[in-house]
């Protein structure tokens, strides 16, 4: 089956119904986030140096070394292979018992109007766990933006961490283990929500590739803190809109983010990881010849220049860890 995916740089791509079904939504979520960034962005007076960094963040077909996942193309070409990956996981190994695991936790609670996040002791955090489980896994580090709770000074960002993980012992029991991690406050979680989940993957193709899709989906919406009816005293998410300054902001905390800074490996889920990571540098370097130049310095001094005249003024700059070394 051929799918056309100009928008994302894919003009001619064969891939099965689950595939192409599951791709789609992860068109239809960037587009929502776009409408709202688009809203608050069209009126804005910029320079032809700040234009051309707004374009090579979000909509340039390449991007010279650094993918950053605020751009269309780099999210999209990690979607695809991490279904791929998953996939080739799945049909080798079609009966092993897989997980899917969540971690949120304060350590990746941060304001909105000041991101301060360590991405490597996220990652740390959860693989240590993981590693004393014997589990092994494919890791994926996202955020979502949660609507101001009363009393607080500002909208909270949530980074969390999800894992396709499994286990080669057929003993392990996956209810008993997340309330242990719960009840041994590893991964406090002060917003009164579960920190750690552990829930069973269906075992079929579309299941895995929507699972892929998931981990790595594109923001569109914020989520909304509400009490659960079920559980009185704990707390559930529920999706609502971007107002448009969240959703600038996300675009803005992504353009500091590479693909390559949130997707891990552990144990033999290294394999994996490193398979999703060859398919990237091979698809980085096939556009070589019509990239946009980017370097690691640019977003902090371009969003600085457009917050002087634009947007909100209250958003300080963004301090997101993605090596030790700039700890």
């Amino acid at each position: 089956m051929t799918t056309r995916s100009s928008i994302w740089g894919f003009s001619k791509m064969f891939v099965a119904i689950e595939k192409e079904t599951t791709l789609i939504t992860a068109l239809e979520r960037d587009l929502t986030l776009d409408a709202h960034y688009r809203l608050a962005t069209s009126k804005w007076d910029l320079t032809r140096d700040d234009e051309r960094f707004l374009h090579t963040i979000r909509n340039a077909p390449g991007i010279t070394g650094r993918l950053v996942l605020s751009n269309r193309h780099v999210r999209y070409a990690a979607i695809n292979y991490l279904i791929d990956v998953m996939l080739a996981d799945f049909d080798a190994h079609p009966s092993r018992k897989r997980l899917f695991c969540t971690f949120c936790w304060d350590a990746g609670f941060t304001w909105q109007y000041a991101p301060n996040v360590d991405l490597v002791a996220l990652q740390a955090a959860v693989d240590k766990v993981l590693r004393q489980l014997g589990l092994h896994g494919l890791g994926v580090i996202e955020f979502d933006t949660l609507t101001r709770i009363a009393g607080e000074p500002g909208r909270r960002l949530m980074f969390h961490v999800h894992v396709y993980a499994w286990s080669y012992e057929i003993s392990f029991d996956h209810v008993e283990a997340a309330e242990e991690l719960r009840a041994t406050k590893r991964f406090p979680n002060n917003l009164d929500a579960p920190s750690v989940l552990f829930k069973p993957v269906t075992l079929t193709r579309g299941s895995i590739a929507r699972l892929a899709e998931y981990m790595l989906k594109t923001p569109q919406e914020m989520k909304n803190r509400i009490e659960s009816r079920s559980e009185p005293g704990t707390f559930m998410m529920r999706g609502t809109k971007f107002t448009p300054d969240s959703a600038v902001r996300v675009i803005e905390v992504l353009s500091h983010i590479q693909a390559f800074d949130v997707v891990f490996g552990v144990r033999d889920g290294t394999l994996l990881s490193r398979t999703w990571r060859k398919h990237m540098v091979i698809w980085d370097n096939s556009l070589r010849g019509k990239q946009y130049e980017l370097d690691g310095t640019a977003a902090d001094k371009h969003w600085a220049h457009i917050r002087e005249d634009n947007g909100s003024r209250k958003m300080e700059p963004c301090r997101i860890i993605t090596r030790a070394a700039s700890r």
